[in-house]
Formats: C-alpha cells, structure tokens, sequence
C-alpha cells in the first residue's frame, strides 16, 4: 500500500496509559480547552424516525456514563459545533468497564464538569459511523474524537477543521485519533476488542456500548520512556549511543562538536509548543528484554558495544564523518525505526522527519493480507523509497503476539500490545528483536 493511500485511510476517517490510574488522575485533572470546528452553511439533516441521541443515551443502563453526561457540558458543546449539520459518534462504556478502571458513580459526582468533558469528548467520534463501514475490511478505519491538544499540530488534516493559522497547508490542532474495526461481530478500538457489536442509529449520528473505557495517553514518547521503569535501560542505552557519536566524532575531528541531532529529536519524541506531532509503530524493549540476552545493566550494554565491531570514517571536506553504526544502534534498529536505518543508510532521515508513518495495533498482526501491502516510506533529496513492513507476527500457546523479522527465525513476545502515546501504539517487547546475521555473542 502506497504512503498516498495510507494517508487517504486517514482524511476518510482518520492513545492505554500504561497504568490505568493514571488514565482517570488525567481525567480529573486536566481538561483540554475544546475548539469547535469550522462550520459552514448549516444543512439540516436530521433524521426525525431515529430516537434524539440524548434519549439513546437516557434509556440505557449506562448510568455512570449518563451521570457524567448530565454533569458535563457535552449538550452545549454539540450544539456549539452545529447540531443542524454536525453528526456524532458515542462509544458508551458499561458500569462495569468504568468501576475496571476506579471510576463510579461517587468520583463521577466529585468531578468537575471540566474534567468530565475531557473524558466524554474523547469517546465522542466526529460523523456518524455505521457498523457497516467497519466490517469486512482488512484495515482499521481512523476517525477523529472531538477532543483536542492545543498546544500541538499535525501534518495529516481533515478538511472540516480549521488548520494553523487559516492556512491551506497540511497543519490542523491535534485531535485525538482511534482506530476502530468489527470482526467477527466484535468490535476492536486501538487494536483491544471492546465487546459485541452494540450499534444503536440515533437522529444526529450512532452509538456503541461497549466493555471498556478506552485508554488514554497525553504524553509524548520521551515523557512515556522517562516515566516507564520498565523502559529505563532502553532510554538509557539511547544516551549512551548519542553520547558515543560525540565523543568518537570530536576525538577523530580535534575536537570539533558533531553536527547531529539526538535520538530524542532526531526521530521527533521531543515536542515544544505549536509543533508537529508525527506518527509511527514502536516496538520498545523492557528491561527484562534486556536481561534475557545478557544485558542486566548499562555498563553491560556498554561492554557488549566496546567489544564488537565499531563504524568505519571517511574523509570528506577537510573532516572525518561516520559511515555505518554501532554494534547498540544496529541492535535498537528495529525497536526505534522498524529497521530503515540498517536497511536503507544512505537515506536523508532529516527530510524524512517531516512524514507520518504506519500506525498498527496488534488486531491487525494476523492481517496478511494487510501486511503484504503496508508500506511506508523514507525521502531524500534524489531518493524515495516505499518500505514493506518487516515483520511477521503469530500467537503463541499463551495467546501472546510474537514479533519476527521476514526470513527470520527468531521471534521475540510481545509483553503489552497497544500501549497508547500521542505519537502511535507503543508495543513493549519482553524480547530483543535482533537483526538478520547479528550475532548477540561474539
């Protein structure tokens, strides 16, 4: 699949904490300010055989949901946007997904209607969705919820909401994405199954009860690898590549500084206020990834580097630069850019900065027919590449995802799939994924 039609799955349509407390203390805690579309000519639309969405809502069992319904401002909030041309899509969790997550009826009424709106626009999808567009298809469908980060943008718009400063470049505020599918009469959001198909067609758009809450994350990638213990030798095997480039590069140049961006804001992890939010995968290895091959602390990884091969210099323009990677880099290559810096080196990852990637959630891992045409793509100045996907995936007896490389035997296990972040699922890994011909031991 090309990147053009990856994109268009976005415009038709278009993250869980790791830990659910912390979903409900950012609940409660932080509201994001809602800004309503851009709305034109209203066009009256609807449907007076359907029940009012509000009744829908009234008439179900979902009673934490309705209490929370009544105390926010959501009734003003659809009526800002247009409820002559606006239509809406609800995912309702049951009593029993939000008392999961330590959300009753007691906390509900201890909330703010601020902090309620928070939680109810971001299970609010824009447009009404049938359950028919969602079935049968290989893909997920992304589609926007209503709620939205201010303080960032994105590259891939859709058309009704009001880009960055009126412009018609490809910039709008950052709204919250899901990705939703129905197979086998199930319905899946961000890659977890939810429950049964429950769809009800309501006047102004649809709803669907569903199992869960659905999880989110409003950190970036960096924030999510600074406060994950469990990720804490990763991040830390991160620095040390960055500080080893440095330090060979100023050793070989005289002490001239290397001209290079760091892991963190090479890949974008990094964001300030009214930047780019970009997409992707990621496959991040836990500590005790770590550990099953050998690596207990960073002085290990830092022995097991220092041992091997080290990358070659050439001189260019009256100083030395780097060609190939060490032996640490080729061994995240797969975990941080699903391999395209040891497959594709002489790419210009600056330019390639500025493109989204595919976001995959594990629901669609056993999708070959999906797989076989997902793509993404890396840029240069005279190059333009459109990269198969590189992995294979297969459950074990467990029921747990393996992840493998093509032509690879090795298959490393997922730990936790799905793991939401403002840039795209994080999957944390509980094995090394190593590359084709890397030998972990000399």
């Amino acid at each position: 699949m090309k990147l053009k039609k990856i994109i268009k799955y976005y415009n038709n349509g278009i993250i869980i904490c790791l830990i659910f407390p912390s979903l409900i203390f950012q609940y409660s805690c932080k509201q994001n300010e809602f800004i309503p579309p851009a709305v034109g000519e209203k066009i009256p639309f609807e449907n007076k055989s359907l029940k009012p969405l509000t009744q829908v809502i009234q008439e179900s069992s979902a009673n934490i949901f309705k209490t929370a319904w009544a105390k926010s401002n959501m009734n003003k909030i659809l009526d800002s946007i247009g409820k002559d041309k606006t239509e809406f899509t609800l995912l309702i969790p049951s009593d029993q997904a939000f008392e999961k997550v330590g959300l009753n009826l007691q906390k509900v009424n201890q909330m703010t209607s601020n902090s309620l709106d928070t939680l109810l626009l971001y299970h609010t999808i824009r447009n009404r969705l049938k359950d028919t567009v969602l079935k049968n298809r290989i893909d997920n469908l992304f589609v926007l919820s209503l709620l939205v980060e201010n303080k960032y943008f994105t590259r891939v718009r859709f058309l009704d909401i009001q880009p960055r400063n009126n412009s018609s470049y490809d910039y709008e505020k950052y709204y919250y994405r899901h990705a939703l599918k129905i197979d086998n009469n199930h319905l899946f959001v961000n890659g977890t199954e939810v429950g049964e198909n429950k769809h009800v067609a309501t006047n102004i758009g649809s709803v669907f009860f569903i199992e869960k809450v659905i999880p989110r994350c409003g950190k970036t990638i960096i924030e999510i690898l600074e406060t994950t213990p469990k990720f804490s030798l990763f991040l830390e095997a991160l620095k040390y590549s960055d500080e080893l480039y440095e330090l060979e590069y100023e050793k070989k140049n005289n002490g001239r500084k290397i001209n290079r961006k760091s892991f963190a804001n090479r890949h974008l992890w990094i964001q300030n206020e009214q930047s780019v939010v970009m997409f992707q995968t990621f496959f991040f290895p836990t500590n005790n990834a770590f550990e099953k091959a050998g690596f207990k602390t960073i002085e290990e990884i830092k022995r097991f580097n220092q041992e091997r091969f080290k990358p070659t210099w050439k001189r260019e323009n009256r100083r030395y630069n780097m060609v190939g990677q060490f032996p640490i880099d080729s061994l995240l290559d797969y975990h941080v850019s699903l391999g395209t810096y040891s497959k594709y080196p002489s790419l210009n990852w600056e330019l390639d900065g500025l493109r989204n990637h595919l976001m995959l959630f594990s629901n669609l891992f056993l999708q070959d027919a999906f797989l076989q045409k997902a793509v993404y793509s890396r840029s240069s100045n005279t190059n333009y590449k459109e990269i198969l996907w590189p992995f294979r995936h297969r459950l074990n007896k467990d029921g747990k995802f393996l992840v493998g490389l093509s032509g690879s035997n090795q298959m490393s296990m997922v730990d936790e799939p799905n793991n939401p972040s403002l840039m795209g699922p994080i999957h944390s890994m509980d094995d090394l994924i190593i590359p084709e011909n890397f030998k972990l031991k000399k």
